[in-house]
């Protein structure tokens, strides 16, 4: 279950990425990911999902950003797991340079 904070950070990102990002990333980066850090509305880039999260660790360590696969709805595609994702509302968050997969609460 996400909490209401990681709920926030997690609705602020997509919102970031919505309004400011998509239509110039989508169109330059394809299938890059993107790590972005709703407090300050940076975003860091990486050709894996690692170094995106680590760009975005090393600039701001005490922060959790929120970390999409650049035009798919999940971050990562392995087996199943997609669409237990897009199913349950998951979301990876990176706290202070963990990466936690957590479920959205059925509200």
């Amino acid at each position: 279950m996400v909490s209401p904070d990681g709920k926030s950070i997690i609705d602020r990102a997509k919102r970031i990425y919505a309004d400011r990002l998509q239509l110039d990333l989508e169109r330059d980066h394809f299938n890059r990911f993107v790590s972005i850090e709703p407090e300050s509305g940076e975003f860091f880039l990486g050709d894996t999902l690692d170094e995106a999260v680590q760009s975005a660790v090393k600039k701001y360590p005490t922060r959790r950003s929120f970390t999409i696969r650049i035009g798919h709805r999940a971050a990562l595609h392995i087996g199943g797991m997609t669409q237990w994702m897009e199913l349950t509302g998951a979301a990876m968050l990176v706290s202070q340079g963990v990466k936690v997969f957590k479920a959205a609460s059925a509200a």
